[in-house]
């Protein structure tokens, strides 16, 4: 990998941290990498590798740990879990590459059952699926399409596990599920 973002990494181990669009700025400078930006989040860039991966890089200590929680979510998710994830195929201290997912899924009852469905079967696999729902509807910009047009996550890095068997019925996604209930009908098994 470049060795500019092991430096990166350095700097935002030793120093504090500036706010998000400084340190935006002054990650864009010292990484200085030759890809194109899709996206700046409050933790992370994120590169077009190539065609058909993307590169995330860490600007904040809490980019370093949804880098670190990606990539161990990916590797030890369960088949169930992990063909809902986009997958993971390298990663390092404060970086990984993602395979690209390119197509935004429409914004329908179906696709919102589907979503639901998904936050669920995490719930139920007792790990917590949070940013991926914005107030009474999911963050859509979180989601794609895979090639096979299976709606997959492309931003897991807030997900964690909980020790909590069952989640109480006031759950991100019961309580959408119940806002919904009338309009979307229950998930589908």
């Amino acid at each position: 990998m470049e060795p500019s973002i092991q430096e990166w990494i350095d700097t935002l181990n030793q120093h504090g941290e500036a706010e998000k669009a400084h340190r935006a700025n002054q990650a864009k400078k010292k990484l200085n990498l030759p890809y194109k930006i899709l996206g700046v989040g409050n933790n992370r860039i994120v590169y077009e590798w190539n065609e058909k991966y993307i590169l995330k890089v860490a600007i904040s200590k809490k980019g370093i740990r949804q880098i670190s929680n990606e990539t161990r979510l990916f590797t030890c998710a369960t088949d169930e879990l992990r063909k809902y994830l986009a997958p993971v195929t390298e990663s390092g201290p404060g970086w990984l590459l993602m395979k690209k997912m390119v197509t935004p899924i429409p914004t329908t009852k179906k696709s919102l059952r589907e979503v639901l469905r998904i936050i669920l079967t995490f719930e139920q696999a007792n790990i917590c699926p949070k940013d991926i729902l914005g107030k009474n509807e999911p963050k859509w910009s979180n989601f794609a399409l895979d090639q096979e047009g299976e709606l997959v996550i492309i931003d897991y890095g807030g997900f964690y596990p909980t020790a909590d068997k069952s989640l109480s019925p006031e759950s991100t996604a019961e309580s959408l599920f119940h806002d919904e209930s009338k309009d979307a009908g229950p998930p589908a098994k």
